[in-house]
């Protein structure tokens, strides 16, 4: 079999929304870098808020963080996009004008106004989402009094918008990208906001091109919304048992829930194992 570069989503697909990596998962990822393949994390968490133990158990090949926009392969960063300053104000002003906390994403923190910050957690606690769980997400929280000032932003992330993604696109016009919120269950009123030139799909074809790789040999393998591109742009695209309906209706093959083996059974099905 020829080396095949593998893309793998985080929460939802190599991890629970507990935090919990199965056995069988860690297995997997390490026998088929083994075989010579290349495994490399595409996550919509920017690239601090990767679980560490994550990266010390299995040594990935790279990381593509913030949905795409930053790619990193062979401990080299390869690409990185910001917002420019037009394009976040712009952004920033819906979202204040409709009361919508947000917070943004950096490659090194996350940030947020204190309105934001207040919001999000109440939002949050109202949902009963568990506090470990919170603090995976938020726990480097950085304030920021005017988010405009900021210049490195990757991505944005809204919470309790009162619209779906669908209004939410119309409301912040062209220019951006917007998928529903990756992480847990908590419905189609938060989403993630990235550049209008910016996916995970694209992080994809920025790696394989810098490994001088075919889009042939790529795999890729996830569960959420913001995981519809590579799916589809990948040479085979693998949801997971858990996947949202309407990822497992485009991907080639829909494998066993993370909590059944699913990415085990996933990597022997296409013979990365």
């Amino acid at each position: 079999m020829n080396r095949k570069y593998v893309f793998l989503d985080v929460d939802g697909t190599l991890v629970d929304f507990d935090g919990w990596l199965p056995p069988s998962a860690e297995e997997a990822l390490l026998a088929a870098q083994k075989n010579g393949h290349r495994l490399i994390l595409c996550t919509g968490r920017q690239k601090s808020q990767i679980y560490p133990w994550l990266l010390e158990k299995i040594p990935f090949d790279g990381v593509i963080s913030s949905s795409g926009a930053n790619v990193e392969y062979g401990g080299k960063r390869v690409a990185q996009h910001f917002f420019s300053k037009e394009r976040l104000t712009g952004l920033l002003q819906v979202f204040r004008g409709g009361n919508i906390p947000f917070c943004l994403q950096t490659a090194e923190r996350l940030y947020a106004e204190p309105w934001c910050a207040q919001g999000i957690f109440s939002y949050f606690r109202e949902n009963d989402v568990d506090p470990d769980q919170m603090v995976s997400l938020f726990g480097d929280l950085t304030p920021v009094e005017c988010a405009d000032t900021l210049a490195n932003v990757e991505k944005v992330v809204y919470y309790n918008a009162g619209a779906d993604v669908a209004q939410m696109r119309r409301k912040v016009g062209a220019g951006y990208q917007i998928a529903g919120y990756s992480f847990g269950n908590l419905g189609p009123v938060n989403g993630e906001v990235s550049l209008g030139t910016v996916n995970k799909a694209k992080g994809m074809e920025t790696c394989l091109k810098y490994c001088g790789a075919d889009v042939r040999d790529s795999i890729a393998v996830g569960d959420g919304a913001n995981d519809m591109d590579m799916i589809v742009f990948a040479g085979i695209g693998i949801a997971m048992g858990n996947a949202a309906p309407e990822l497992k209706k485009a991907a080639d093959r829909v494998t066993d829930p993370i909590d059944q083996d699913g990415l085990q059974k996933a990597f022997l099905a296409v013979g990365l194992i």
